[in-house]
């Protein structure tokens, strides 16, 4: 009885954890078009002031990858539906570090139009091989491998009388262009 438990949660663990990889496939691929590509990651890193904290939440469920040196993005999980008229591939994360938890997530967006909005970020357009954006208000352009930081930290108080500096991040990264 004890095999069969240990064999049968060997099975769920290894189906479980596979990842089916995809790559992209788009109308403009085909016609040995490049399509933009922007990474927009938001981290979060708690430090401990004062008190204790207990651990933040763990996240672990990457996307996709990019290789550069090829121009290659790879979905993991989630696969574009219609690809007709994509003007943008959009890369969105969230990293967690310290007390504020551990483990990245990242997924990817078709951008089909300008301006295009994901939380605080908009993409206003793209020309000339650059991208004009704003984020937390302010406003700038990016060329392919230039990137845009934002920064803001935050002290909390917790119920248990722990203080907690908290740091995030933005950053846009224009990574260059995805070629099939």
């Amino acid at each position: 009885m004890k095999f069969a438990l240990k064999l049968a949660l060997a099975i769920f663990t290894v189906y479980s954890c596979s990842v089916q990889k995809r790559n992209i496939t788009t109308s403009a691929a085909k016609s040995n078009s490049l399509i933009p590509f922007v990474e927009y990651f938001v981290t979060s890193e708690g430090e401990v002031l004062s008190g204790k904290s207990f651990p933040g939440r763990r996240i672990d469920s990457p996307g996709y990858s990019y290789n550069p040196d090829n121009q290659h993005l790879e979905l993991y999980r989630n696969s574009i539906s219609d690809s007709t008229g994509i003007k943008l591939f959009l890369g969105i994360g969230r990293v967690l570090k310290g007390v504020s938890g551990r483990g990245v997530s990242s997924f990817i967006k078709e951008v089909k139009n300008f301006p295009y909005k994901h939380e605080e970020l908009i993409i206003e357009s793209y020309s000339d091989s650059t991208l004009k954006f704003t984020l937390k208000d302010k406003s700038f352009k990016l060329k392919p491998k230039e990137s845009f930081t934002y920064t803001e930290s935050k002290i909390d108080s917790l119920p248990n009388n722990t203080i907690v500096k908290t740091t995030t991040k933005w950053k846009v990264d224009f990574r260059g262009f995805v070629k099939k």
